[in-house]
């Protein structure tokens, strides 16, 4: 599998992280921008949540259907932190705590030369 590009995701906060956010566990009580339930970026909070031991579900706030929006309801007040991808942050001068690295998708070499429709 060869992957073309990587992404940074981290925990978005308003200019200046005033809610002094440096992880996950910060989250608590907070309004927090969440994807919805199936996006990839609504299952990396709960996964990391569940290591300090919160619950996702506790966790109030707008639900955002993209990175942008997760930015935007950030940016507007509406949430207090949101996880979601430095180039998004970096879009209206958020600042980002970062929290991990990914590949999403990519190529894989082992069938070269071959084509496959997908259904």
């Amino acid at each position: 599998m060869i992957h073309l590009r990587r992404r940074e995701q981290g925990l978005l906060t308003p200019p200046g992280n005033p809610g002094h956010i440096r992880g996950p566990a910060d989250l608590r009580g907070l309004r927090t921008a969440m994807r919805p339930f199936g996006a990839g970026t609504r299952m990396l909070p709960g996964q990391l949540l569940a290591q300090t031991g919160i619950s996702p579900g506790t966790l109030s706030g707008p639900e955002a259907s993209s990175h942008l929006e997760v930015t935007l309801s950030i940016a507007s007040g509406q949430a207090d932190a949101g996880l979601g991808i430095r180039a998004a942050a970096t879009t209206l001068d958020l600042d980002l705590v970062p929290v991990t690295w990914e590949s999403p998708g990519g190529y894989d070499l082992s069938r070269t030369g071959s084509v496959e429709f997908l259904s």
